[in-house]
């Protein structure tokens, strides 16, 4: 079994596998190291498919926006290229090197850091008071700060140090650096309709179907596989999902045996949803042969 998976992983290294595989990286920790570059869309970047960036695809990657580094140092599937692989808001990118090992176009980004072993966090806040939550877009805190208005909504990103980074939500969406003392001027949102809308976006939804529907393409690759070289004759597992208002449920189709079948592959794709739902008032609920995404704080 142990061969046929190495087959497997060489076989589908540019397709459905690669995904997995860059998910497993992504699987949510307390702790992580981030880079911040003041211009991204300079940098050389690749998408989870290893292929280029398009203009809309670019325009997600705001200024200082923070790539949360999976792995410092991967090889594509030309087996020549170099990449740090990256995470941001869900999604895999791949941020290619020269031959002297540097990121390509980093210099050209603008101001840039690493911040290593930064505390994740995740949870969204509303600005209280006036004059209390001071922003900078470097650190440690220097050249120009603002106060941020009373009533902005604001997710805390990571901790480090004694600042937090946070990303403030809006009309223009940016990133900037704040005093931890800061915390008295904010309050931290409950997940209640008064505060804010707990309906599951379509945009999300449809994000979070896809990340299955990759998984489900790699199940049936790897089983159509392993049956070539075996003679068997073994059906795929999958995943199907049922979507309300507020919530969005998937089952595996197999029953428990599958379920324990597909155990670390799992615990992988539960990962990578929780990225997807950082900063968003839902969490994700796991019984046994189902998850359930659902209102509620990570």
């Amino acid at each position: 079994m142990a061969i046929v998976l190495k087959s497997f992983i060489r076989v589908g290294r540019v397709g459905a596998a690669i995904v997995l595989s860059a998910s497993a990286f992504l699987h949510a920790a307390t702790h992580a190291d981030y880079l911040i570059v003041e211009n991204p869309a300079a940098l050389s970047v690749l998408d989870a498919y290893e292929q280029t960036l398009d203009a809309t695809a670019r325009k997600r990657l705001l200024p200082f926006s923070p790539l949360r580094i999976v792995k410092r140092r991967a090889v594509l599937g030309d087996r020549i290229t170099e990449a740090m692989i990256c995470e941001y808001r869900g999604d895999t990118y791949y941020l290619l090197r020269d031959e002297a090992g540097k990121l390509i176009g980093l210099e050209q980004g603008g101001y840039h850091k690493e911040f290593k072993g930064a505390r994740v966090l995740g949870d969204t806040v509303r600005i209280e008071r006036e004059k209390t939550v001071l922003l900078s877009r470097r650190y440690p805190q220097s050249g120009d700060r603002e106060y941020v208005p009373a009533g902005t909504i604001a997710i805390k990103i990571f901790a480090y140090g004694t600042s937090y980074y946070i990303r403030l939500l809006g009309r223009e969406s940016r990133y900037g650096w704040c005093s931890k003392a800061s915390s008295h001027g904010w309050k931290r949102l409950e997940n209640n309709r008064e505060e804010h809308s707990i309906a599951l976006s379509a945009e999300l939804a449809d994000r979070i179907v896809g990340r299955v529907r990759a998984a489900n393409e790699s199940y049936a690759a790897f089983f159509a596989h392993f049956n070539e070289v075996t003679g068997a004759n073994r059906e795929p597992p999958r995943w199907k999902h049922e979507r309300k208002e507020s919530e969005l449920r998937f089952d595996i189709i197999g029953g428990i045996e599958s379920g324990r079948r597909l155990e670390h592959s799992t615990n992988v794709l539960i990962g990578d949803i929780r990225n997807l739902l950082l900063g968003k008032s839902f969490t994700i609920e796991r019984r046994e042969t189902t998850l359930i995404i659902k209102p509620g704080n990570q």
